[in-house]
C-alpha cells in the first residue's frame, strides 16, 4: 500500500492516474510541465499535495480530501482559485506566484496556518472570517486597495501587506500575538 509518490522536478505534461491508491498520504508531482490537474477522486489518505512549479491554468478539484494538511499550487499560471470545501484539515495553502484576480473561499478552514496569496493580480483581499489559526498571512505584491479585516485573528503572528495599492493602514486592534509587518 504505497503511501508516498514522488515525482517532482521532471518533465511530466500529462497527469498520472492514480486509480486504487487509497493509502497515498503524500503526493509530490511539483516542478513539471502539467498544464491539467490530475484525478484525485478516491484518494482519502492524501495529506500533502504538492502541484506548485508547473504550468496549471485551474486548480486540482479537491473534493472528499477531507485528510488535507498541506497544498502547494503556487508557481503555476491558475486564473482561478481552487474551492476548499471540507478541506477542515488544512493547515498550510500556497498560490502565491499565480494569476488570481480574486481569493478563494476560507469557510470552515480553522486550521489553517499558513496562507500565501503573494504575487497574484487581486483586487480585493479575501474574507478571513474564521481563520483563527492564522498566523501567517502574505498578500504583499497584488494590487489591493484596502486591507484585509484582521478581527478576531488573535494568532497572527507575520502579515505582509507591501508593494500594493493600499491607502490606509490595516486595522491591527487585537492582534496580540503579531511580531512582523510588513506594509
Amino acid at each position: 500500500s504505497l503511501t508516498t509518490l514522488t515525482l517532482h522536478s521532471n518533465r511530466l505534461s500529462k497527469p498520472p492516474m492514480f486509480t486504487g491508491l487509497t493509502s497515498l498520504t503524500y503526493l509530490y508531482l511539483d516542478g513539471n510541465q502539467l498544464t491539467s490537474s490530475p484525478s484525485l477522486t478516491g484518494l482519502t489518505s492524501l495529506q500533502t499535495l504538492r502541484l506548485d512549479s508547473n504550468k496549471l491554468t485551474s486548480p486540482p478539484t479537491l473534493s472528499g480530501l477531507t485528510a488535507m494538511q498541506t497544498l502547494l499550487l503556487f508557481n503555476n499560471r491558475l486564473t482561478s482559485p481552487p474551492t476548499l470545501t471540507g478541506l477542515t484539515s488544512l493547515t498550510t495553502l500556497t498560490l502565491h506566484s499565480n494569476r488570481l484576480s480574486k481569493p478563494p473561499m476560507f469557510t470552515g478552514l480553522t486550521s489553517l496556518t499558513y496562507l500565501y496569496l503573494d504575487g497574484n493580480q487581486l483586487t480585493s483581499s479575501p474574507s478571513l472570517t474564521g481563520l483563527t489559526s492564522l498566523q501567517t498571512l502574505r498578500l504583499d505584491s497584488n494590487k489591493l486597495t484596502s486591507p484585509p479585516t484582521l478581527s478576531g485573528l488573535t494568532a497572527m503572528q507575520t502579515l505582509l501587506l507591501f508593494n500594493n495599492r493600499l491607502t490606509s493602514p490595516p486595522t491591527l486592534t487585537g492582534l496580540t500575538s503579531l511580531t512582523t509587518l510588513t506594509l
